[in-house]
């Protein structure tokens, strides 16, 4: 049953239903696909389930009146009541009585299946003005729920994008936000890592995000190691500042990489720590920064609840992001090679080519010219387009890739599992990666007895076959 049918249904059993939320503020207003539909009615939720008994209904809210029929979000009028540490909700009786629990007043619009809107609060004044403004009083709001503070910067950071031009806070919803920044210590870590990862995938420049919340003076708390990159001069390779090169960075990697995007923000955090002036060569240097940052943003994305995955896929590109591959890539076999190391760290090569092109991107001129730079964006593709002919051909890049099995050593050198077999198995992969024709079973199997027979692998250990009858 489609939204408008929904609508169409509940008003012939003599009740009301608007759109409205982020369907009205981004379908309507910004004219982009809303990837929700939410409808709020009169209705309570047993009578949906029952208006509704012939269609798929889901529960996701009892406590907040919320039903999902037939994949569209249905929520009966409410207000919210909150007391310290605590929500109520009581059902409303009207579409103006509902909007007032909201946030901001953009997202408080509410639209008929005729397109009519219902505005109670000056939402589509402040959208044409490029205001962010709370509904009521701000601090109130931000009192009643302190990642508000965290969702402003978001949407301001989306609206500035999505209409294509600048938005602004309101001004007492900006003294607010600034009075209380301290408050985002108190929001818990899982809900800030749902703003992070939610502005990562809808926002392309996500930068604006980072430029908001250090505004108004929470990415100290959030993010300190990308606060600390702020006027940090590099070297003759980049005209920008260190924060500069890394929201261009982060920029330019698309949303449909939320983690990536993140990987390009925090790339060069060690930078600030590592920066030291080589005399020698009259500039300066951050030796080894990539590992400085990749233990730095580690503690950070642990203390805002990501997951182990995602730390560990962060922290291993940032760790990686400088190593060199010119001299292995010259031919299939430096393909091959380059591919078994990005297996060994766990590293998509994707994202590690993803990562280069962004970090040659992320520069606002060309500076000092003619200056020697690990890659250019054509070398890089030509980089990406040999890590695919290795696959597309099949060849062998890793212990899985091998035509034979660990059980196989085993039962031609009559041993057990132990570091002999994976010793075999090293000792093949090389092999077969200098040359992949190598890569078949009767040849492997060979090998594993020529290795053996000239010693260069330790004996296998003995087997007790003497077993108690």
């Amino acid at each position: 049953m489609k939204p408008s049918q929904i609508i169409d249904t509940l008003e012939k059993k003599g009740h009301t239903c608007f759109y409205t939320g982020g369907f009205v503020r981004d379908h309507i207003l910004l004219g982009i696909q809303a990837k929700d539909i939410d409808l709020v009615t009169s209705a309570t939720p047993e009578q949906l389930k029952t208006i509704f008994s012939k269609s798929k209904v889901e529960e996701v809210g009892k406590s907040f009146g919320v039903l999902i029929i037939d994949g569209t979000e249905v929520a009966t009028y409410r207000k919210d009541i909150y007391t310290k540490n605590e929500l109520t909700v009581e059902f409303g009786s009207s579409l103006e009585e509902d909007s007032r629990r909201r946030d901001f007043t953009f997202n408080a619009i509410g639209m008929d299946k005729a397109g009519k809107y219902y505005d109670y609060h000056g939402g589509l004044f402040d959208y044409g003005a490029g205001l962010i403004r709370f509904i009521g009083d701000p601090n109130t709001r931000i009192e009643e729920d302190p990642n508000r503070i965290l969702r402003a910067c978001r949407f301001f950071a989306f609206l500035t994008e999505k209409a294509k031009r600048q938005f602004r806070f309101e001004k007492n919803t900006l003294k607010a936000l600034k009075m209380n920044s301290s408050i985002v210590l108190d929001i818990d870590k899982e809900r800030i890592h749902k703003e992070i990862i939610t502005t990562l995938s809808t926002t392309q420049k996500a930068s604006l995000f980072f430029i908001a919340i250090k505004k108004i003076g929470i990415l100290s708390h959030v993010f300190p190691s990308i606060d600390h990159t702020i006027g940090v001069l590099q070297n003759r390779y980049h005209a920008e500042d260190l924060f500069t090169h890394s929201m261009l960075v982060g920029d330019s990697i698309s949303t449909k990489y939320p983690i990536l995007k993140l990987v390009g923000y925090l790339h060069d955090v060690g930078k600030v720590r590592t920066k030291e002036f080589l005399s020698s060569v009259g500039d300066y240097t951050f030796y080894d920064h990539e590992t400085a940052g990749a233990k730095i943003v580690e503690k950070e994305l642990v203390g805002l609840k990501f997951s182990n995955f995602e730390i560990d896929k962060i922290t291993s590109l940032i760790k990686e992001h400088m190593r060199g591959l010119k001299n292995l890539l010259s031919d299939s076999k430096g393909f091959r090679k380059a591919l078994n190391k990005f297996e060994l760290l766990k590293i998509n090569y994707r994202d590690y080519i993803r990562i280069r092109i962004a970090d040659r991107q992320g520069k606002l001129v060309t500076v000092c010219p003619p200056i020697v730079v690990p890659y250019s964006i054509s070398e890089i593709r030509k980089l990406l387009l040999g890590f695919k002919g290795v696959h597309e051909r099949g060849e062998p890049t890793s212990e899985l890739s091998l035509a034979i099995t660990g059980f196989d050593i085993m039962d031609t050198l009559k041993t057990v599992p132990g570091p002999l077999v994976g010793k075999v198995k090293k000792d093949l992969l090389a092999l077969v990666i200098e040359d992949p024709t190598l890569n078949t079973r009767d040849n492997l199997l060979k090998l594993v007895y020529k290795l053996h027979s000239t010693k260069m692998l330790p004996p296998p250990p003995k087997i007790n076959t003497n077993f108690p009858v």
